[in-house]
């Protein structure tokens, strides 16, 4: 997963552009900190934790290499479940690079720019 994780960052630092999230301080007063997840989606029952932290409002780096690997069924399933709560819940979900998506709620905007 680690070894993922460098190849993931080291390609965005090796492109033209730049992935930047902004956090925008929500209208009510938080009371725990923003969590950032780093999960994989081995198969369609992990959909469960995804979701529990997607209602618990929590940015989350998604690598679905895994299931892509075996089964392009029940991957497309399992993104079509976590993208419907997503959308109900007004957050975004975002493809990164191939094999892993970014999921964060409502109050963070992701901007995607070029450098100058």
């Amino acid at each position: 997963m680690i070894d993922a994780l460098k190849r993931f960052f080291s390609r965005l630092g090796g492109e033209s552009r730049g992935v930047y999230i902004e956090v925008k301080a929500p209208t009510e007063k938080r009371e725990k900190a923003l969590t950032f997840y780093i999960t994989e989606l081995r198969k369609f029952g992990d959909t469960r934790f995804i979701i529990q932290k997607i209602r618990q409002d929590n940015i989350i780096l998604i690598n679905y290499n895994p299931i892509a690997s075996r089964n392009k069924a029940e991957l497309k399933r399992a993104i079509d479940k976590i993208k419907s709560v997503v959308e109900v819940r007004g957050g975004r979900i975002l493809g990164i690079v191939d094999g892993f998506l970014l999921v964060v709620p409502s109050f963070v905007e992701v901007l995607k720019e070029s450098p100058p």
